[in-house]
């Protein structure tokens, strides 16, 4: 991606959502990170194609009952699989056990106020992901604890 468009946008997208954490210096910005609702938000340009990956950490993952947790993957998988048609948004494992919520979005379609509310759409959908992740591990009977922050909020 062009290095002045990745870098116009983020300029924008900061401008529309005043996060406080922006970087001092944007002109050699390779991507930005940023925290919101106490989950790792990341946005970064695509090596050579004109499109940005927008990224959602939802937590890191252990996998403490096999039998258990084959069952939340299987949810994941299912989600996925959902998805596809409806919101691009797809959840995923890093190699590092990390469960991400990613999207790719085009970048001559957005502007920062399309970009924050592809953001926003990002932080619902691991927001939500993350209440389910939960319920999903909590052993039966017991309530899952809430999720930090609120859905769409930039902190």
């Amino acid at each position: 991606m062009n290095q002045t468009l990745f870098i116009s946008l983020v300029k924008d997208f900061l401008q529309a959502t005043e996060i406080a954490a922006a970087p001092a210096d944007l002109d050699d910005l390779e991507s930005l990170s940023f925290d919101a609702g106490g989950l790792t938000c990341r946005v970064f340009p695509h090596a050579s194609e004109d499109r940005l990956f927008i990224e959602v950490t939802v937590g890191h993952l252990d996998f403490p009952d096999p039998a258990r947790d084959l069952g939340r993957l299987l949810v994941l998988h299912s989600l996925n699989w959902s998805a596809r048609f409806t919101s691009g948004v797809l959840a995923s494992l890093s190699p590092d056990n990390e469960l991400v919520v990613s999207k790719v979005c085009d970048a001559a379609q957005l502007d920062g106020a399309r970009l924050a509310a592809e953001m926003a759409l990002l932080l619902d959908c691991a927001t939500h992901l993350q209440s389910v992740w939960e319920e999903l591990a909590a052993p039966p009977g017991e309530p899952a604890a809430p999720p930090p922050g609120a859905p769409g909020q930039f902190v």
